[in-house]
């Protein structure tokens, strides 16, 4: 069984808000790799999940627990949201931010991305 690192941030960077609706299940790998919060995720053809590529899977879920790597083939358990609204800035594919394409995929899905202004940061710094 492949070892699982789990990095955790704080509650800072919450991504979902709102009435959302929940999925426990696994992401998959078929080697080593990690899963970020807010990395979009596509349904495997086994019923679990995996990471969603931007062209090939269609986006169903986001991941919405702390950031975890495997340093081999294997499974991560994970909390999806598979319903309600997300933070736009805040969602991922393959660790750079989401494109159009992705996002209306989400919404087709039921995931809400909404644009956010935090209203805590200064605007002249």
């Amino acid at each position: 069984m492949a070892n699982m690192n789990i990095q955790n941030y704080g509650s800072d960077n919450l991504i979902h808000f709102g009435d959302c609706e929940f999925e426990s299940n696994v992401v998959t790998f078929a080697a080593a790799g990690s899963v970020k919060k807010g990395d979009i995720l596509a349904r495997a053809a086994d019923g679990t999940f995996e990471l969603h590529d931007g062209s090939t899977t269609t986006p169903v879920a986001v991941y919405i627990d702390e950031d975890a790597s495997l340093d081999a083939a294997g499974t991560i358990p994970c909390r999806a949201l598979i319903i309600g609204k997300v933070r736009k800035d805040k969602i991922l594919v393959g660790g750079s931010a989401a494109d159009i394409a992705d996002l209306d995929g989400l919404k087709a899905a039921g995931i809400i991305p909404v644009a956010i202004t935090e209203m805590n940061i200064a605007d002249n710094q």
